[in-house]
């Protein structure tokens, strides 16, 4: 008997242990009503959305602007005679000045070089001309204006940058013109760079359209009598560009010009050029305005019926927005739609 309740007495103790046991493990798993996660974040990086890519002359070009003067008119006298071979104006238009713009010919005007902008953004363009300093007892006289009065023998040359012309003279005279850039010509891709996939802005397969401008010189002088060889000053024409900022113009075939980024208060005048010339463009004759001088106002021009839709259908056309200081904005060629 006495074993039976030592017994009892030690299961009953191993009992209470287990319940103590259960009661703390029970008391653990009460559920928690809070919780989190993390995620770590990433970019995909910055790309540079811009091209410079800009075709310039060649430098230290020796022959384009070469010329010759003929004050005395040796050339028409003689119908060329002393120059096998080769084409002169014709008389009633000669200026008396020429440069060979090819192995055959010879002309009052220069042979053209030509920048092209091919980048995704615009350029500002300056060119610069300079005559070298004149020996005044053998050198021709420099004038201002290719109409020459009187009879001293003088010399114009003209610097021709797009459709804007200075005279040269023995200081610098200098033009600047916006050349505009294309960005629709480019898109994002993505290529291989050291076995790694990148993002790149590039140029699409089979791009058009990039904006050019011409570089020429002319040259006039008048018929004269003189009494000994006059000499002519050598001409340097320099050019370089820059990334443009502030305004642009642009021209839809819906024929509306619009001008942003820009000061109104700067605004000289516009011209539309057809293909064949500019055409200077006038409120009321040949459209009419949305006009507010502040920088961030609407300035745009809707091209009247003398314009659209039949006169420019299937013509290419620029606008051209000329800054009080002589500063020209030239907008991206645009080609309308046929008739």
């Amino acid at each position: 008997m006495q074993k039976m309740k030592r017994g009892m007495a030690v299961a009953l103790a191993a009992t209470m242990v287990m319940g103590s046991s259960f009661t703390a493990f029970a008391a653990d798993a009460t559920p928690s009503n809070k919780g989190s996660a993390t995620g770590a974040g990433s970019s995909e990086g910055h790309l540079e959305k811009k091209v410079t890519n800009v075709t310039l002359p060649t430098d230290s070009d020796t022959t384009t602007f070469k010329y010759t003067i003929d004050p005395e008119r040796l050339v028409q006298e003689t119908n060329g005679g002393k120059y096998d071979g080769i084409t002169f104006p014709a008389k009633d238009s000669d200026t008396g000045v020429y440069f060979q713009t090819n192995d055959t010919t010879y002309e009052n005007t220069s042979k053209k070089l030509t920048v092209t902008n091919m980048s995704s953004h615009d350029i500002n363009l300056k060119v610069t001309a300079k005559a070298a300093d004149a020996n005044a007892s053998t050198d021709i006289v420099l004038a201002e204006s290719s109409t020459i009065e009187g009879t001293t023998p003088k010399l114009y040359l003209g610097l021709n940058v797009g459709s804007d012309t200075k005279a040269i003279s023995t200081t610098e005279s200098s033009i600047t013109t916006r050349v505009a850039g294309k960005a629709e010509n480019f898109e994002v891709t993505v290529k291989e760079d050291g076995g790694n996939k990148v993002y790149a802005y590039e140029e699409k397969a089979g791009a058009t359209g990039w904006a050019t401008t011409d570089i020429s010189m002319t040259g006039a002088c008048n018929a004269a009598t003189v009494t000994d060889t006059l000499t002519a000053p050598q001409i340097t024409v320099t050019w370089e560009f820059e990334e443009a900022t502030g305004p642009q113009v642009s021209l839809s075939t819906s024929g509306v010009i619009s001008i942003t980024n820009f000061d109104g208060t700067l605004y000289g005048s516009m011209s539309l050029n057809d293909g064949t010339q500019d055409w200077p463009l006038t409120t009321g004759t040949d459209g009419t305005w949305e006009w507010g001088d502040a920088e961030d106002a609407k300035k745009e021009f809707t091209l009247g019926s003398n314009w659209m839709p039949s006169y420019l259908a299937g013509k290419t056309a620029t606008v051209t927005v000329t800054l009080k200081d002589g500063t020209k904005i030239t907008s991206t060629p645009v080609t309308f739609p046929a008739s």
